[in-house]
């Protein structure tokens, strides 16, 4: 399996949208992991940029990351949907 990316978000959402679906009505969920044994609600979506000393969130998320053996590697630029 392939982790998702931005054009894979809007695929789902432009689909919606097509037809005639609010997008304000679409909630998010994350599952905890590739098990789905848990589901959260989505809170808060944050952009972030391979590059330190933007910000410090941007530096936390960075850690994060790398911390994490089970995430690929930010590439350039993503965002963080957090729960």
């Amino acid at each position: 399996m392939e982790q998702l990316n931005a054009q894979d978000l809007y695929t789902i959402l432009d689909n919606f949208k097509n037809k005639g679906i609010n997008l304000k009505e679409i909630q998010v969920y994350l599952g905890n992991d590739d098990e789905l044994n848990g589901i959260h609600n989505g809170w808060n979506i944050t952009p972030i940029i391979n590059k330190r000393e933007i910000s410090e969130d941007n530096d936390y998320f960075l850690d994060m990351i790398e911390e994490d053996y089970s995430t690929s590697d930010l590439k350039m630029k993503g965002v963080v949907i957090s729960w």
